[in-house]
């Protein structure tokens, strides 16, 4: 209907939610497609803002440089750029590195305490945490606070993290083009198994 109505905002938005609903379900060709046919609007009307999705979706599907720009956008310019790094040195397994994490800090910090041998802080900042927003980090946010929940065995942390996951357990973590940890079920299983979750937790 957007097409058709030359309603490019929306044509627009419905492309990038479809591109990243693409990568958390690991059809990464089907969302380079999509990001491809974005890309067309965006010149044509005008919309450089976009742009920053669908170049940060190419950034990690190819491993390439972080795109520049999206200094109008909180989320872009504060911790975006630190968190992708992080979260490929967590799939890689290698020292997790310190920085800014932005609007990412209060899931971040409890891992890399746990990574440092610091597991009494590590849990007292598990217990700070909030829930994290209902957008394209939650399950992130969600991961990053059940891997702290295993390193400093915590299992209320781990409990919170499993009941925010499972609705996502089919997905990855992630997965918006932007920032990826893999696939949500291991962790999942991995939670219920130290922590002995069951479904009347």
């Amino acid at each position: 209907m957007a097409h058709s109505a030359e309603l490019p905002t929306f044509k627009i938005h419905g492309r990038l939610i479809r591109m990243q609903a693409l990568c958390a379900l690991v059809d990464v060709a089907a969302a380079s497609q999509e990001a491809d046919r974005i890309d067309t609007p965006i010149a044509r009307f005008d919309r450089p803002p976009a742009s920053l999705f669908t170049a940060w979706f190419r950034r990690a599907s190819m491993h390439g440089p972080p795109p520049p720009g999206g200094t109008e956008m909180p989320g872009f310019r504060i911790g975006l750029n630190t968190i992708t790094k992080l979260t490929a040195v967590i799939l890689a397994g290698t020292e997790l590195p310190d920085g800014e994490f932005g609007p990412y800090e209060s899931w971040v910090r409890p891992l890399f305490l746990a990574r440092r041998g610091r597991q009494e802080e590590s849990s007292a900042a598990l217990d700070t945490i909030p829930d994290p927003p209902h957008d394209l980090m939650l399950e992130v946010a969600w991961f990053l606070t059940g891997m702290a929940a295993i390193e400093s065995g915590y299992r209320s942390a781990g409990l919170r993290s499993y009941v925010g996951l499972l609705p996502a357990a089919g997905e990855r973590a992630g997965g918006s083009g932007a920032v990826d940890l893999g696939p949500i079920v291991p962790l999942l299983n991995e939670l219920a198994q130290l922590f002995s979750i069951n479904d009347q937790d």
